[in-house]
């Protein structure tokens, strides 16, 4: 006979969960098949030992602490969002407003324009590098949890 179906009905034995003839039908099973009566009873010893455990309560101190960092990270994370979005409109309005006054104005000697466009191309490309590369790795971070 297959112990498999009677897995189940030890575990509802132990947490006082099982019915008059599921309480019948193992007894029967467990009469007759020795690895499973061990099984029970090691079981009954784990349930029996892990009865004792309770879990530890965090202290006053512990929850404020763990709330400050909560807020303390949310707030960060938030004003970041800010600074970055203040900071891409600031260098797009920048960009176009050189653009028009210094690039494309025909006061200002060639060199100047070439010089100040090639400037511009450079700090933008810069920026996409470092921005894509942080981005790329913000999952795999090796000093996230490293606390200073």
């Amino acid at each position: 006979m297959s112990c498999d179906p009677f897995k189940l009905s030890m575990m509802a034995k132990i947490d006082g969960e099982l019915g008059r003839d599921e309480e019948a039908a193992l007894q029967a099973h467990l009469a007759a098949c020795s690895p499973c009566r061990e099984e029970l009873a090691s079981h009954q010893r784990i349930k029996e030992m892990t009865s004792f455990l309770r879990l530890r309560q965090p202290e006053d101190r512990d929850w404020e602490q763990y709330w400050s960092r909560i807020h303390n990270r949310l707030e960060r994370n938030l004003a970041w969002i800010f600074v970055s979005a203040g900071a891409v409109l600031l260098a797009g309005f920048l960009t176009f407003w050189l653009l028009e006054q210094f690039v494309l104005s025909a006061a200002v000697p060639w060199a100047l324009r070439l010089g100040g466009t090639l400037l511009i191309a450079g700090l933008l490309l810069l920026f996409v590098s470092v921005w894509r590369e942080r981005w790329s790795l913000r999952k795999t971070d090796r000093y996230e949890g490293i606390i200073r």
